[in-house]
């Protein structure tokens, strides 16, 4: 009896799975960061009276960026108090990567430019603690593809 393998078809079902589980993990990584986020809370803050008339926060947690090839310059206006729409964003950036990827190419980037971003990963914001961004992304590499509940 003789088993024959197509070594092509053998390649791409082990690249598709490489691709499907490396997305998965780029997206756990990248919810960890949304969600671990902090949020400005004036309430919080030593003099809640400095904050700016009408101040909303969550543009920390708005600018997580998922890039593909390269850095993004770029700080994004606006707010995300509840992660959704940053989420929605990374994910689709994701999925572009993962879906037209069929060999290693350009790396996928994950980043936030806001100018205080080391200060809040570094334990500035009373709501993270220091480390919580080396936190997020080894909690997401702990389980290849992430945690599939929260997919």
């Amino acid at each position: 009896m003789a088993i024959r393998f197509d070594a092509r078809e053998i390649t791409r079902a082990l690249d598709n799975a490489i691709l499907e589980d490396f997305g998965e993990t780029a997206f756990a990584m990248t919810r960890n960061l949304i969600f671990g986020s902090p949020v400005g809370n004036p309430d919080l803050w030593q003099n809640p009276a400095s904050a700016p008339p009408g101040y909303v926060g969550g543009h920390f947690r708005r600018n997580w960026i998922v890039s593909i090839g390269g850095f993004n310059q770029e700080e994004i206006e606006g707010e995300d108090q509840n992660g959704a729409s940053t989420l929605a964003a990374a994910r689709g950036e994701i999925n572009s990567y993962t879906s037209g990827r069929r060999r290693a190419g350009p790396s996928l980037v994950i980043q936030n430019n806001v100018p205080y971003a080391n200060r809040l990963a570094n334990g500035w914001s009373v709501q993270a603690d220091p480390g919580w961004v080396d936190d997020a992304i080894n909690l997401a590499l702990t389980i290849p593809g992430g945690r599939e509940d929260l997919r």
